[in-house]
């Protein structure tokens, strides 16, 4: 994957699908992994399962976070040492609430595949997302108007892992 300079909208990332070798650009936000899957066969680029994963499964360990806040809360408000009462309260249960939702959301992340339902994205795609000659011909239509968008450079697809990578 390639990447265009950066600017306050994001840059333009160029991929070519390591599964069915469709080439397509997509524009990302700065900061933010990406995760768009191919408009032809509908996977994520092996590249790109970590952040599927997290956009998937990543709101367990946000409402982890809230329980163990509200946790800490009780303990707080609670008579005596918040320190003591953070284990001899219902503040325990918040916080053992927090810890099962942040393991089982780690758990199910790291076992998903988020490729299993690539059938259903098939023939679709995000609003940000073109193919390579859809991105070249508006480069060439910008390029005749005095405008500009960066060229971006098409590398051969990596060929996709035939086995998933085993879990730890």
């Amino acid at each position: 994957m390639t990447t265009s300079p950066t600017s306050s909208r994001g840059a333009w990332h160029a991929v070519a699908c390591a599964f069915c070798q469709t080439s397509f650009a997509f524009k990302g936000r700065a900061g933010e992994p990406p995760c768009v899957a191919c408009p032809g066969c509908g996977r994520y680029q092996p590249s790109m399962l970590d952040a599927a994963r997290l956009q998937r499964f990543g709101g367990f360990t946000l409402i982890a976070g809230l329980f163990a806040l509200l946790g800490l809360l009780v303990a707080a408000v609670e008579q005596g040492y918040w320190f003591v009462n953070l284990v001899n309260s219902p503040a325990v249960l918040f916080q053992l609430l927090a810890l099962a939702l942040y393991v089982g959301g780690r758990l199910l992340a790291e076992r998903s595949d988020p490729n299993a339902d690539a059938a259903t994205r098939v023939g679709t795609r995000e609003p940000h997302v073109v193919l390579r000659e859809e991105f070249e011909t508006a480069r060439e239509l910008a390029r005749h108007h005095g405008a500009a968008l960066p060229a971006l450079e098409w590398r051969q697809p990596t060929p996709a892992p035939t086995q998933p990578p085993a879990l730890a």
